[in-house]
């Protein structure tokens, strides 16, 4: 992964970024510590002598403070992403058919065998998959692997990773889920809380798409927080549970 352009014009699209690859990410620590490392960010881990008591994350001039270095990621991702103006026009969206199809076949397919379907849609397409496994990298940093089609990219620091992240990046395009899986379909059923988990509110830009979220959590999710952001989605749009 190379750096991203640091001018004020561009520090909304790389917070933008940041925020994705953090959300998206399996392991958030190890995936901040690289982008840190690649965008002349700086981490300073708590002490307990002279100098910081908690952890301080800087980066795109945005500062994420927490207890422990998760707190702090977490920390950084939050402000961020209200940091982030909102775009006066949506980015184009691909096609809903071709893209709805994908999404249904690796809801379908066992995690492992997600990215083989998207690498033969992206041979099919001429897009991108990049896997820099073969990189140097400091100690303890792995490199990002990424997924290009249908204009949507994937980040990961694996394969199995960059897949699943497309793949919720590409079911949020679509507004999500309309209805819960069938009875006995376990695998869509996982599919949905999966995405459930790795997807914050904001991104979907529709109030129908935000209900749809929010019904579907009640429907399938034991997440106690993902319920009280459900409920107060029904309440700041004044529906029923």
């Amino acid at each position: 992964m190379t750096a991203l352009p640091v001018e004020p014009s561009h520090l909304a699209h790389n917070r933008a970024f940041a925020v994705d690859c953090l959300t998206g990410a399996e392991d958030r620590a190890s995936t901040m510590v690289r982008l840190t490392i690649c965008n002349g960010g700086a981490i300073t881990p708590a002490c307990d002598g002279w100098g910081p008591h908690q952890w301080e994350i800087s980066l795109f001039g945005v500062m994420g403070i927490g207890p422990d270095q998760d707190a702090a990621v977490a920390n950084w991702i939050k402000c961020a992403a209200r940091a982030i103006p909102p775009t006066s026009e949506p980015p184009p969206m691909p096609d809903d058919s071709t893209l709805r199809t994908i999404c249904d076949r690796l809801d379908a397919a066992r995690p492992l065998a997600m990215i083989d379907i998207l690498r033969q849609e992206i041979e099919a397409r001429e897009s991108t998959f990049q896997d820099p496994a073969g990189d140097a990298m400091p100690a303890g940093v792995r490199a990002f692997v990424e997924v290009h089609l249908l204009g949507i990219t994937g980040h990961g620091c694996t394969p199995r990773e960059a897949a699943e992240h497309w793949r919720c990046r590409a079911r949020t395009e679509l507004g999500g889920y309309a209805a819960p899986a069938a009875p006995g379909d376990l695998a869509r059923l996982r599919a949905q809380l999966r995405w459930l988990a790795r997807t914050p509110i904001v991104s979907l830009r529709q109030d129908d798409a935000r209900l749809a979220w929010a019904r579907l959590v009640l429907a399938i999710s034991s997440d106690a927080a993902l319920h009280d952001r459900a409920r107060r989605v029904f309440q700041q749009l004044g529906e029923a549970a």
